[in-house]
């Protein structure tokens, strides 16, 4: 082994194995999964305006449900409102409208900005 050279690190030289773990399992890197694989990773705050619409798109959702009217996991956004629309057709007109404004901020990069307040007055009709 007398053929062998060992170079240390410049970085790793100068810490001690405590802040090297420290180090190592802190951030954003993947090992700091290693230091808490349970943790669960904060969701990022949505605009106002985006909560609130998705929060009306599940309580339609949740209303429809206590009405034994659940949304299937398979069934996209539309395929449910024609099936409310189908199961209360004065109301269809309400649920399509729901239903686009929650796709948009769902799905796409659209931010309402003055359409909060008709999905809410929807939802209350």
């Amino acid at each position: 082994m007398s053929e062998v050279e060992v170079e240390l690190c410049p970085v790793l030289s100068s810490t001690t194995p405590a802040s090297f773990q420290r180090t190592l399992f802190a951030g954003d890197t993947f090992l700091s999964f290693l230091s808490d694989p349970f943790a669960v990773s904060e969701e990022p705050k949505l605009p106002r305006r985006i909560s609130s619409i998705r929060a009306i798109y599940r309580r339609m959702a949740d209303w429809a449900a206590s009405a034994r009217l659940p949304r299937n996991v398979a069934q996209t956004p539309y395929e449910y409102q024609r099936v409310l629309a189908l199961w209360l057709p004065e109301a269809g007109e309400d649920f399509a409208f729901i239903t686009n404004h929650y796709v948009l901020v769902r799905y796409g990069d659209c931010l309402p900005s003055r359409v909060r307040g008709q999905v809410r007055t929807t939802w209350k009709n």
